[in-house]
């Protein structure tokens, strides 16, 4: 094979017309090493922004005597031998930098590592460069430089050659079908060829038979009922945690044993585990005593039985997951009837599926019930159709990037149970094919496809109907409860456990939301018109039908126009021109009905839903096959007439109504005002039982926020104290000396101060925020210097997404502080000494401008007592939970927020952990002890 040649640039940003080149590293290679390498650094004739020398270390001072691009440009044309391959990661990136400065790299392979490891390592947690040379056990330090990454995709490169050379048998079958269905011109077939796999060698009737022939495997779920069986939690927990214990002392290692350590926690006292001599320090703490667990399990127990509806605050430490997982299951083995255990996230229902329900079947075990059967189910959209992947394949492949997804989903088949295509992490233009492949699609499930009881969707639908367990999360709960039937995947759901049910409501007021577009509609309608140009040519029982449509379709396009015109006038209206127009978001208030041209919308509307009905009865004449493939479009155009006919209503007030300019599109959707109202009245009024738990649902004892908001009066109400000794175990810091955010020159003190707290503690931090610009102030500000000091710090926004930087954090704790928003005040788990200061930047109020917000704090009569502190406290009271996960755990949290010295202030505090010490003073005194460590 002829050289090829690795390149890296260092750039001042992302928009290669707005910004330079600073660094540049070439290294031209072949099988036997190294033949030629050049680099150097660039003067971009300005001064570097903060965040290119952050993010590089390359400074002013270093570019001062470097030469200009022109002065280089002949070398690198030089080096660039004509028809050489180029090697990079992410090599679009580098190549729009190129060609922006005029070099021309002309028709030659460009070989991306990135999309090669997308592919191979389809699973891989992250595509970073560091981050994939480190799963391989190479170190790779550098990062960000040109020559040490050029030298890393190298060694990236060979690894993914030697990975091809030696696949598994179902790896090389499907790399063969890939060496045929990519051209030889195309980068990845480039590299097929390199790595020595033949064109024409394996057929796609092959590889659909490798596929459908592991989906016939997979075997189905059966019910475990005894509705004799008569067994307490404490006979389960006490045999089963023995049985357990005496396994694992014997030097067990299986997973279901690792997970029963990490998870289950005895409620016996030491007189009833005396007989166990364990020698493994690690289960002292599965013999801890755990009243509150106790309790839990006896009130949840209590509720199924006695069929009520219960909502328990169950603190961190408590076991909760465990204290309503038991008697789910024997409610479920005596009953014959489906637990249901929503969660509010698929990641944290994915941890139950995998973790815990493996540990309490062990404990199960011992008590001959450990057969009953267990699934997680994910709404439609969540799992992939073999149907439409194989009909993708043979209809739509003509660009590289599609062969990409293909190849990628080609190799994750021959492993995934489930078929989630969040178990993959996909990228641009990745998301618009894959949306195409998605089981929302009427067809999947229809008695013509082939491929019917093969798919992942259908599979679900089965074990749903013969699993003890079902779990769900709170967004496909919503859409079970509030859907038309016929669309429902779940069975009757009678008995409940809705888990972090703090996040309720606003889950339901997404999932119950509906939205829409003047182009959705349009996209809607131009795919009813490519479906009928498709079926011209086919024998029809109205060969007038095809006019008609059409005509329809034009009227039906007009009139919806001229409702998105009212809409739009009334926005600029309600945002100030001075304002960035690129997003703006306003709830539609009552004076728009007075608006000029309002009143005869409802009228167009109605006229509008003549004409869809005139739509469908011309396709009644058609063949089967255009009404179901109309199915779609025709439902989103109905979807959209129904949001837009609430909008214009103006009697209806039970929605929130909300309309929203994106990138100069406007766009309108509708929620429930009351989502209480529509819990209670669709899923509460249905269940035999329910429990409904999180950690955070009262404020000091008081249930009323939560109780109003989702309508929760008729269930039994029950606070859990904590395990925590958190006199002892944490302390809260208050600076008195630091002023208040808001201020410009308070803040940079505040930032000041968090790079002296990480300066000392050195890591083992995280930091809790309520916006990105914050954390990305705080990052310019203190990066550089905590950089010097060897402290990485990992910020949202700016270090990757969130999983990769949780699993960056716990490996390197020891020197690396975590920055996040939103979703880092809760779901992060990092116990031990991995995680011992905690820093609150700011409370986590909600936004005073966001529509919902308006509309639902109007229901109140003091809007900030009753509705915007106790959220905003539960929220706290959720972040203040990331420190202190188990009862050895030790930590600091650091308060920012001057706020709590004002006359709400005592409320947030009687929200800390009881027994918290709290105290206040100068940041020298605080940053004195910390160095001391005499807090």
């Amino acid at each position: 094979m002829p050289p090829i040649i690795a390149f890296d640039l260092e750039t001042t940003g992302l928009n290669p017309k707005n910004d330079a080149i600073i660094e540049i590293a070439m290294i031209k290679f072949d099988e036997t090493g190294i033949l030629e390498r050049y680099t150097t650094l660039i003067n971009p004739g300005f001064s570097l922004p903060a965040e290119s020398v952050n993010i590089t270390g390359i400074t002013d001072v270093d570019l001062k005597d470097a030469p200009f691009f022109s002065d280089i440009r002949p070398k690198i044309l030089e080096f660039l031998t004509e028809g050489t391959p180029l090697l990079g990661h992410n090599v679009d990136f580098d190549i729009s930098f190129f060609r922006e400065y005029g070099i021309d790299v002309g028709a030659r392979p460009l070989l991306d590592t990135f999309r090669i490891a997308e592919i191979l390592f389809f699973d891989a947690k992250s595509l970073n460069l560091g981050s994939l040379l480190e799963s391989f056990g190479k170190s790779f330090d550098g990062a960000h430089r040109a020559l040490a990454d050029s030298e890393a995709t190298i060694i990236l490169f060979e690894h993914c050659i030697e990975e091809m050379k030696n696949a598994t048998a179902e790896k090389s079958m499907i790399l063969s079908y890939l060496a045929s269905a990519f051209s030889t011109d195309s980068a990845i077939g480039y590299v097929l060829q390199y790595a020595g796999f033949p064109r024409k060698a394996v057929s796609l009737n092959q590889i659909q038979k490798l596929i459908i022939d592991r989906r016939r495997a997979v075997p189905e779920l059966q019910f475990f009922h005894d509705e004799n069986l008569d067994i307490s939690w404490k006979e389960i927990l006490k045999k089963g945690g023995k049985r357990n214990m005496k396994t694992v002392q014997k030097g067990s290692n299986s997973n279901a044993d690792q997970d029963l350590e990490g998870s289950v926690q005895s409620t016996y006292g030491e007189g009833e585990v005396a007989d166990i001599n364990l020698k493994n320090e690690f289960f002292n703490s599965f013999l801890e005593e755990r009243v509150e667990q106790g309790k839990m399990l006896d009130l949840t127990t209590h509720a199924f039985r006695e069929k009520e509806l219960l909502l328990i605050e169950a603190p961190t430490g408590v076991g909760k997951t465990f204290a309503y997982g038991i008697p789910a299951i024997i409610t479920s083995i005596q009953t014959g009837k489906p637990v249901y255990i929503s969660t509010n996230t698929k990641t944290l229902q994915d941890q139950i599926f995998e973790k815990d329900i493996p540990a309490m079947r062990s404990l199960c075990d011992a008590q001959e019930i450990g057969d009953f059967s267990v699934t997680k189910v994910k709404g439609r959209s969540n799992y992939l159709s073999i149907f439409l992947f194989f009909e993708y394949i043979d209809e739509n492949l003509r660009e590289e990037i599609e062969y990409i997804v293909v190849a990628k989903l080609l190799f994750w088949l021959t492993k995934t149970e489930y078929g989630e295509l969040d178990e993959l992490s996909w990228y641009g233009q990745e998301y618009s094919i894959i949306d195409k492949l998605r089981s929302n699609d009427r067809r999947v499930l229809i008695p013509e496809n082939p491929y019917r009881k093969e798919e992942f969707l259908y599979r679900v639908r089965q074990d749903a109907k013969t699993a003890n367990i079902i779990i769900i999360n709170h967004a496909l709960l919503l859409s079970e409860t509030t859907d038309d039937a016929p669309s429902k995947i779940l069975p009757d759901i009678k008995f409940l456990v809705i888990d972090e049910v703090h996040n309720l409501e606003a889950v339901a007021t997404d999932a119950l939301k509906s939205a829409t577009t003047l182009s959705d509609i349009e996209g809607a309608l131009t795919g009813i018109d490519l479906i009928i140009k498709r079926q011209k040519s086919k024998p029809v029982a109205d060969p007038f039908i095809f006019p008609e449509l059409k005509e329809i379709s034009e009227s039906i396009v007009l009139n919806f126009g001229m409702t998105f015109d009212v809409l739009y006038r009334y926005l600029a209206f309600r945002v100030p021109q001075s304002q960035d127009n690129k997003y703006s978001q306003t709830l539609l208030e009552p004076n728009f009905f007075k608006q000029e041209g309002v009143g005869g919308i409802s009228r167009i509307l109605d006229a509008l839903a003549d004409r869809i009905h005139e739509l469908i009865t011309h396709l009644y004449g058609a063949p089967e096959a255009l009404y179901v493939q109309m199915d779609r479009p025709i439902s989103s155009i109905e979807g959209a007439l129904k949001i837009l006919q609430t909008i214009f209503r103006e009697q209806e007030k039970d929605f929130i109504k909300i309309i929203t300019l994106k990138n100069g599109e406007i766009s309108v959707s509708i929620t429930p005002l009351h989502v209480g109202k529509v819990l209670d009245n669709r899923l509460y009024n249905s269940l035999d039982a329910c429990v409904a738990t999180s950690a955070t649902l009262s404020v000091h004892g008081d249930f009323s926020y939560i109780e109003k908001s989702l309508s929760m009066q008729s269930f039994s109400k029950h606070v859990l104290a904590s395990d925590f000794d958190y006199a002892s175990q944490a302390l809260l810091f208050i600076p008195s000396d630091i002023g208040e955010i808001k201020n410009t020159i308070d803040r940079e003190r505040i930032h000041d101060f968090i790079g002296d707290i990480l300066s000392i503690v050195r890591g083992r931090t995280l930091g809790l925020f309520t916006s990105f610009m914050s954390i990305k102030e705080v990052f310019l500000q203190i990066n550089p210097r905590l950089k010097k000091e060897g402290v990485t710090l990992m910020t949202q926004g700016l270090s990757g997404g969130r999983q990769r930087m949780i699993e960056y954090f716990r490996q390197h704790s020891d020197s690396s502080a975590l920055f996040g928003t939103d979703s880092f005040w809760e779901g992060i788990d990092i116990p031990g000494k991995n995680l011992e200061t905690l820093i609150i930047y700011k409370f986590p109020f909600a936004v005073p401008t966001d529509p919902v917000f308006i509309a639902r704090s109007r229901l109140y009569r003091d809007s900030f007592s009753e509705y915007s502190l106790p959220a905003m406290i539960i929220k706290l009271r959720q972040g203040l939970g990331r420190l202190i996960r188990t009862k050895t755990d030790k930590g600091i949290i650091i308060l920012l927020d001057s706020r709590i010295n004002s006359a709400w202030g005592e409320k947030v505090k009687a929200g800390f952990p009881e027994g918290i010490k709290i105290r206040s003073g100068t940041k020298e005194i605080f940053l004195e002890m910390l160095k001391k460590k005499k807090m």
